[in-house]
């Protein structure tokens, strides 16, 4: 008996002096005024650390509300709001997954009560303002490249999460735009609301489907300051509710009504982009969690229509012209940075002189589309491309816009181009649609061997303006490759995924980390150095096997996938000998959308141009274009100089 007390004693000896340890451990930090502390207990983990981090946001609240309180007494403080209160709600709008160096200590020791501390430095606490202000200023950044490249969705997208963190911000925050100190938040609500003066809509076709449900399709044009928009989404009236998003591509979007309307279509530009905010940054989830986001009562536009014999037309009571005369005379050069414009003269393409047999296939091929059977014009295919053609259809709900216009050219190689069938894609889950211009690919048999989403005009300018003594197939071949990238994202072929990676390909991709908590899985990254403003970004090198793995895993989370390729920079490498063949290396901007992601950045690829069909032999992602992602030291890296 004597022996079973002494082991029992030696067996709890440990658990109490354990519990003696965690205690004496959080007295420590309770006890030192360099940390800020919250301390809860309750019957389950989670209702104490909850209440931890609540007593621990007012300790926080308090330690800031005196450094900053002329700053609040500046913010409007209505509705019984004090200063303190606003301080509360600033803070928690950091959230603790973005908050630094927040520990806890986890006391189990007393049965059935679990008691939580949560501490911070107080030295660390003087850095989150300023860390957010630098990501307002990124925010900012990204913002202005957006519109300088006519991406009008890129550019509200960051400008309103910018203004979104201002708004929970204690400070004023001030940039540097063209050479002023200027208020940034005074700045962005003045520019969001020019770029919605500035965008101009207007109808440009009607035509009746014979469809009984969307009877009506409605061609829209879109510009800013009298070029195309790039990318744009809106959602309009069709009589009953407000459907969306629709896309914006290359100035063009399609909208379907059961019934036209009489005076007026109304549109709505999509600004607040809350969806993508929560899955893009856990401290933009925090805020819209705690704050309003600023309304923009300019982002609904109504469009002057008149009825004319079952169709609609565009009322315009001042021109285009007059319509960008007076934008510009409004807007100073902070408010409209310059249109980023190529001067250099596109290549010629050669147009094939005697289409008319290319031209009599097209027509049968998009006659059966309208019928909605494909199946009487397999003949015009080959298996494959019939197989492509079909995958293609089946991709949201199909439908030929408008009357296309068809033309065709030759490749340089054994394909002759057939442009265009304009299609739109909607989906069911969100009401999501897109429109592609739809790509075919003749072989010498006349029979269509393949099929993709075209290129937007600026991305296949890009690649006809490069270097002249590039061949003529070289550009057909990468304009191709890059038709067909974009198209199997959509289509998620990752088979065709598969065969385009060399077996030993560098694949790096990158993660959206946060101090706590999971990160979202991105399409690509590259490593950057330490001091670069993307730290918020970890970078994982994967083989070819588990890269395509982990893309049949994200494919599976989405209903669509939808690329858009623009601005990119091709060079030619010299790989002193190491090749036997053309190599290319190739910066291009990606923009990714899906139903419950999006993101853009730059993609960087190496392509082996041997064979029959490209390969890359490196793929990269970066999030912004900078020195020290640029396509030049992508190549120096892997010892391929650009030519």
């Amino acid at each position: 008996m004597k022996y079973i007390s002494i082991l029992i004693f030696l067996c709890l000896l440990p658990a109490s002096l354990g519990a003696q340890s965690v205690a004496e451990k959080m007295n420590s930090y309770l006890n030192n005024s360099a940390y800020k502390c919250g301390k809860a207990s309750a019957s389950t983990l989670e209702e104490a650390d909850k209440a931890a981090l609540e007593m621990l946001v007012s300790q926080i609240s308090v330690s800031l509300g005196s450094v900053y309180e002329e700053e609040l007494s500046q913010h409007d403080t209505s509705n019984g709001l004090d200063y303190q209160s606003k301080v509360n709600s600033q803070v928690r709008s950091f959230s603790f997954g973005t908050l630094p160096n927040v520990g806890q200590i986890i006391d189990e020791s007393e049965p059935g009560v679990v008691t939580v501390l949560r501490y911070v430095k107080v030295t660390d606490l003087k850095n989150i303002f300023q860390e957010r202000e630098k990501k307002i200023s990124d925010f900012v950044a990204s913002g202005m490249e957006g519109e300088r490249q006519l991406q009008i969705n890129v550019a509200l997208r960051y400008y309103n999460w910018a203004l979104m963190l201002l708004i929970a911000h204690p400070k004023t925050v001030y940039s540097d735009i063209d050479g002023k100190k200027t208020n940034l938040k005074l700045w962005l609500d003045t520019k969001i609301n020019n770029i919605f003066n500035t965008l101009d809509a207007e109808v440009e076709e009607c035509v009746e489907t014979g469809n009984p449900i969307d009877k009506y399709e409605v061609k829209l044009r879109f510009s800013y300051l009298g070029e195309p928009v790039s990318d744009l989404e809106f959602y309009y009236n069709n009589g009953e509710r407000y459907v969306g998003p629709c896309r914006v591509h290359d100035g063009v979007a399609i909208v379907n009504f059961d019934r036209l309307p009489d005076k007026e279509l109304r549109i709505r530009y999509d600004y607040k982009f809350e969806n993508q905010a929560k899955n893009f940054d856990a401290e933009l989830r925090a805020v819209l969690e705690l704050i309003k986001p600023q309304s923009f009562p300019n982002a609904a536009v109504a469009l002057p229509v008149k009825n004319r014999r079952g169709v609609i037309v565009a009322d315009n009571k001042k021109s285009t012209q007059q319509k960008l005369e007076e934008a510009v005379s409004v807007a100073s050069a902070s408010i409209a940075p310059p249109i980023v414009q190529n001067k250099v003269e596109r290549l010629q393409l050669e147009p094939i002189s005697d289409d008319v047999e290319y031209r009599a296939v097209m027509e049968r091929v998009e006659a059966a589309v309208r019928a909605g059977d494909i199946a009487p014009v397999q003949d015009c295919f080959t298996p494959d491309g019939f197989n492509l053609f079909k995958q293609m259809l089946d991709l949201g709900k199909a439908s030929i816009v408008g009357d296309p216009q068809y033309s065709f050219w030759k490749s340089g190689g054994p394909y002759v181009i057939g442009k265009s069938l304009p299609m739109k894609f909607k989906f069911r889950g969100r009401g999501n649609t897109f429109v592609e211009e739809i790509r075919f690919r003749f072989d010498r048999n006349k029979k269509i061997a393949s099929v993709a989403f075209g290129l937007t005009q600026r991305a296949e300018d890009d690649i006809f303006k490069a270097a002249a003594k590039w061949s003529e197939a070289s550009r057909y071949s990468i304009m191709s490759f890059l038709e067909d990238y974009q198209t199997a994202y959509a289509l998620k072929r990752l088979d065709f995924i598969q065969s385009i990676f060399s077996s030993k390909a560098i694949i790096i991709t990158g993660v959206v980390c946060q101090t706590i908590g999971k990160g979202t899985f991105l399409e690509g990254g590259l490593n950057l150095p330490e001091e670069q403003s993307i730290k918020t970004v970890r970078y994982n090198h994967y083989t070819k096997g588990e890269y395509i793995a982990k893309l049949k895993k994200s494919f599976a989370s989405k209903e669509f996938v939808h690329l858009i390729f623009e601005d990119n920079i091709i060079k030619k490498i010299n790989t002193n000998g190491i090749i036997n063949g053309e190599a290319y290396g190739i910066q291009i901007k990606q923009s990714y959308f899906s139903d419950n992601y999006a993101d853009s950045g730059y993609l960087l690829l190496h392509l082996d141009m041997r064979g029959e069909y490209p390969t890359i032999r490196v793929r990269a992602w970066i999030p912004e274009k900078n020195e020290d992602a640029s396509l030049d030291r992508f190549l120096n890296r892997f010892r391929l100089g650009g030519i």
